[in-house]
């Protein structure tokens, strides 16, 4: 897997000069994960790179990619592409989101693009776990937003380990089993 950034790495997989790279990606079976949506913790070089849609070409060619955090923004901060995000999945088979930075205390995602991509049998079919430690996970945004109970942030909230933490607060939101275990799917197999 190649993991990258674009709207901070100035990375448009669009532009015709990484066709060669994709072909050989797309050959290889190696995945693309690329950061969509906002960015609040490095500088950001282009922000219209932020849109799921700098992996068009990607997907044209047959590379399988991930788009990070599924282009959500923060709210009222940054744009929000999680509608292009939903759009990309109906027309290319091989494009997933992630669920990372969504149990963060960042608003990074309205509570109904969460609530669709955890009930959503066709999007649901798409979304990956990923997790964005170090970066803190709580779920007291989605206690707030009513997407978990009360209880359930509670009980997550004595969780000491935070990658487990996260996972909790994941399944509390309703993300199913198969979110966790998806990936190993699509590597490529040696």
């Amino acid at each position: 897997m190649l993991k990258c950034l674009p709207n901070c790495q100035n990375l448009d997989w669009n532009n015709p000069r990484y066709t060669r790279f994709l072909e050989r990606m797309a050959g290889s079976g190696l995945i693309l994960l690329a950061h969509t949506g906002s960015e609040r913790t490095l500088p950001v070089l282009d922000p219209k790179l932020a849109s799921p849609r700098v992996l068009t070409r990607a997907l044209e060619i047959g590379v399988t990619c991930i788009a990070a955090h599924c282009g959500t923004g923060l709210m009222v901060l940054d744009p929000d592409y999680f509608d292009v995000f939903v759009e990309m999945t109906k027309k290319f088979p091989r494009f997933y989101g992630d669920n990372s930075a969504l149990a963060a205390c960042n608003f990074r995602a309205r509570p109904a693009a969460i609530r669709r991509m955890a009930q959503d049998p066709e999007l649901r079919a798409r979304i990956l776990h990923g997790s964005d430690v170090p970066v803190p996970v709580t779920a007291v945004l989605a206690w707030a937003f009513g997407i978990m109970p009360w209880g359930e942030w509670r009980r997550t909230a004595k969780i000491a380990n935070p990658i487990e933490r996260d996972v909790q607060i994941k399944r509390a939101m309703g993300f199913g089993e198969e979110t966790f275990t998806r990936l190993a799917g699509l590597l490529r197999k040696r």
